[in-house]
């Protein structure tokens, strides 16, 4: 298996965009060249979009979709589609939106050119094709089309230039496309990169099943106690605009009353390598290289909440021979931002696996939906590249003198356990909660609290019971949660 879908994919837009010849794009080809996997042990998240290069360009994607179950994945033919259901097919079988959904022409060609051109990425059985946009939007003509059968669904999205590209003037050329497993709830927001700082043709699709409501959120207020407060702008069954809006903002679709889908598209990224950072945690130690993934978790995750500054509370094992490190910063509204990655297990590579693989950590946000756990990135290989995500917890709190989190616990698929980490005041001997009571060595302990762990008060003492600090740690009673922030993906009623 040497060829990954996106080959596949970049032939059939190739075959699309003919006679263009892809200008130089060295970026693009590092972007396209990070998202490149070989699917394993069908552990691909629905929530992780298909990037490609094509016709110079590299489409920079937010993943699709929140925390949706994970699709079907055919291994050896690399096709990737999930199972359908009775909300995609309420997707499918709703009018197709844009701006150009009148021209009946226009949709006539689309929809034949989406059924007849992603053969390497889509199962020859899903044999049927629904057109869900055609927009002009930001620079390029975006078509969305569902290919489907009775049993699977896939999502594929071209994007096609308004006007000449500047390096091709033999024509308009191919912005690039995706393909990927289709969920009731379709987001896709992103641009072509011309360089590392200049970004073109940025558009955001969002879609719902017809008769939903779409509504989005751009600001939350974290208040003392550690609930949150949004504000919401409501959209109708969909949104096509220009702009990026990924992990600033926040979705949330009602369909008949009840709330399906509310969360951010994305927690996670692949970086080509992560780089060692100098910091010395406060307390404890760890690889740098662990380090550094550590400090792009918080900076990356802690965006949309004005992460700041964020410095290195603790650092050492944590089970299974893992490491973890623990990341506190200041962030909207006078509260603590606090993430907790763990790097993979020692033998992560497992039975069966070539044992001169190179690792590669991403960085995936982990998280609780609907009581089954979720994450962000795939685990898989491309080549001699093992792909394993370092996972990490978030929570927040008063400030960084007693802070919580919980940890991921289970060694093949990332998931969150009933494991909370606690940092507290160096001199701190026992951490009390509930009427329990977990020794501390150098103020940091392991407690033990279900999901979801409702309104508990910690508190910090010394040798002598003095208490040297004290915190609220909640988290919601809803599907999951993201910084104290409810997180719903429910779709199976």
């Amino acid at each position: 298996m040497n060829d990954t879908i996106e080959d596949e994919v970049r032939t059939a837009f190739a075959r699309i965009a003919e006679p263009v010849v892809p200008g130089p794009d060295p970026w693009g080809r590092l972007l396209a060249r990070r998202s490149r996997r070989r699917w394993r042990r069908g552990f691909a998240a629905a929530a992780t979009a298909t990037a490609l290069a094509a016709g110079g360009g590299a489409l920079a994607l937010a993943p699709t979709g929140g925390p949706s179950p994970a699709p079907d994945v055919d291994v050896q033919a690399h096709h990737v589609k999930a199972r359908m259901t009775e909300w995609t097919r309420r997707l499918i079988e709703g009018p197709t939106r844009g701006n150009l959904a009148g021209d009946r022409a226009a949709v006539e060609e689309f929809t034949e050119a989406m059924s007849t051109e992603f053969e390497g990425a889509v199962d020859p059985a899903q044999d049927r094709t629904k057109l869900l946009v055609l927009a002009d939007v930001a620079g390029a003509r975006v078509a969305v089309a569902a290919r489907y059968n009775d049993g699977y669904a896939s999502i594929l999205l071209s994007r096609t230039p308004l006007a000449p590209r500047r390096d091709g003037p033999d024509g308009p050329g191919s912005l690039g496309g995706m393909a990927g497993g289709l969920t009731p709830f379709f987001h896709y927001s992103g641009g072509v990169h011309q360089s590392q700082t200049v970004v073109e043709n940025v558009a955001t699709v969002v879609l719902a099943p017809a008769g939903c409501t779409v509504e989005s959120s751009d600001e939350v207020v974290l208040a003392d106690d550690g609930t949150t407060r949004r504000s919401w702008t409501l959209h109708g069954d969909h949104l096509i605009e220009e702009g990026e809006r990924s992990r600033s903002t926040w979705w949330r679709v009602t369909c008949d009353g009840q709330v399906r889908y509310e969360g951010t598209p994305t927690l996670a990224w692949s970086p080509d390598k992560v780089e060692p950072e100098p910091v010395r945690p406060a307390r404890g130690s760890a690889e740098p290289v662990l380090v550094g993934a550590a400090l792009d978790a918080w900076r990356n995750s802690t965006r949309h909440l004005g992460g700041t500054t964020p410095s290195v509370l603790w650092a050492g094992p944590s089970g299974e021979g893992r490491s973890t490190v623990v990341v506190a910063g200041p962030g909207r509204d006078g509260r603590t931002l606090v993430t907790a990655l763990t790097g993979p297990p020692p033998d992560f590579a497992g039975p069966g696996l070539d044992q001169d693989v190179r690792p590669v950590w991403p960085v995936a946000g982990v998280y609780y939906a609907g009581r089954e756990p979720y994450t962000g990135e795939p685990t898989g290989d491309s080549g001699s590249t093992l792909v394993i995500p370092a996972t990490f917890g978030t929570a927040t709190a008063a400030s960084a003198d007693l802070v919580a989190v919980r940890l991921p616990a289970n060694r093949d698929l990332p998931t969150l356990g009933d494991r909370i980490l606690v940092v507290a005041p160096p001199a701190a001997m026992e951490l009390r909660y509930g009427g329990r009571t977990v020794r501390l060595t150098d103020g940091v302990g392991v407690l033990t609290l279900s999901v979801p762990s409702g309104d508990v008060t910690l508190t910090a003492v010394d040798a002598t019971g003095a208490v040297l600090a004290t915190a609220r740690y909640r988290e919601p009673d809803t599907n999951g949660q993201i910084f104290g922030e409810r997180v719903i993906d429910d779709w199976d009623r």
